[in-house]
């Protein structure tokens, strides 16, 4: 071997000492705070006469916090569009480091309203999203927490037939321009200086649902049993029928979409859900079985993840404490004779609307039985 070979091991003491060599890929949480006093491979490509620069302090946090700046000149030519791009650390699969969210901190010290998008180039077929909606930034050097979200409901496809999921797995790379008018690949030229910091790889996940009920018509009038999202799971005493039908209903502060619902764990299936573009989604189960625990899940709420709760299924647990017993009869036979009301209802163990010696049988019959 030649005394001129480079070893294997040379070859990685090169790449640890050269970060020009080393292999850069979005990570979790990543940030760029400027604090290192390079421009962190942002760039305008083509020779710039005014290409990004780190500027050492007057950041958001004041003194000594360092930012980016991008200039942009007007007219046409190099350096004339507001616009720059990173090919570097904000490359690679976005989907792993779930980021569908990128925060930062922008300042307009231009004369010029700045109207700011993200783009994103990459998968299989290099195709460009950008946003679909500009967050505006007013002439007076104030520092703004800006967000944009990498999701469907905030991107547009510019050209290419990769999906936004197939594009966020294989980045190329990541654009921040200006495009006052509508989404676009290139910034709009005009005279502007920006300033930008504290750019932030985050997540943005689907909204959590106010409650979450098992419901079922006790003679035509509607009881809602609980399923807490947290802590222990709802227990649904009631019967299913003959088919083992049960009723989930999630109730959201806003309408939401999603793409299906499904048992994500415990035996049974979904017969039908709506609501769809609701603020109400209703997941109707038949052939669930006892004495189990399952999980009802929402798949692909507002595109963001799915949405699940938990729920515990134990014909005649009218309290609840995850076991059939005498606790349950005594409890059910001196209601008899009761309506159902918002206080015996999980007595009417039949939901015909009355408490009384048929309920007290389907509790017996089932004692000794409990959730797993």
């Amino acid at each position: 071997m030649s005394r001129y070979s480079l070893t294997p091991a040379f070859l990685v003491a090169l790449c640890l000492l050269s970060p020009a060599l080393r292999v850069l890929a979005i990570s979790p949480g990543q940030i760029d705070t400027f604090q290192d006093g390079t421009v962190m491979n942002w760039q305008e490509g083509t020779p710039s006469p005014n290409p990004p620069a780190n500027v050492p302090t007057g950041g958001p946090a004041g003194g000594g916090d360092a930012f980016l700046q991008n200039i942009s000149s007007g007219g046409f030519g190099a350096g004339s569009r507001m616009l720059m791009f990173n090919d570097a650390q904000w490359t690679g699969n976005y989907n792993a480091a779930g980021a569908n969210r990128l925060t930062a901190d922008m300042a307009n010290f231009g004369t010029t309203t700045l109207h700011m998008r993200v783009v994103i180039r990459g998968g299989p077929n290099t195709t460009i999203y950008c946003s679909t909606v500009a967050v505006d930034l007013p002439t007076d050097g104030v520092w703004r927490p800006v967000i944009f979200d990498l999701t469907p409901g905030g991107m547009t496809n510019l050209g290419g037939a990769d999906t936004l999921a197939d594009v966020l797995g294989s980045v190329t790379e990541l654009r921040i321009l200006s495009a006052e008018a509508k989404p676009a690949f290139m910034g709009d030229p005009l005279i502007g200086n920006l300033g930008m910091d504290n750019l932030r790889a985050s997540a943005v996940t689907p909204p959590t649902p106010t409650s979450v009920v098992s419901r079922k018509l006790h003679a035509g009038l509607p009881f809602d049993i609980n399923l807490p999202l947290t802590g222990n799971p709802g227990i649904e005493c009631r019967s299913g029928g003959a088919s083992s039908d049960y009723q989930v209903i999630f109730s959201f502060a806003n309408s939401v979409t999603f793409g299906g619902a499904a048992l994500s764990a415990g035996t049974g299936s979904v017969s039908s859900a709506s609501g769809n573009g609701t603020a109400t989604v209703t997941v109707n189960l038949t052939g669930v079985t006892n004495a189990q625990r399952l999980t009802v899940t929402l798949q692909g709420v507002n595109a963001l993840g799915d949405v699940g709760v938990a729920m515990g299924v134990l014909v005649g647990d009218s309290n609840g404490d995850g076991v059939v017993n005498g606790g349950d009869a005594i409890q059910t036979r001196s209601r008899s004779g009761q309506g159902a009301n918002t206080t015996n209802f999980r007595s009417d163990v039949n939901t015909d609307g009355f408490v009384n010696g048929g309920d007290t049988i389907a509790v017996r019959s089932r004692s000794g039985t409990f959730l797993p």
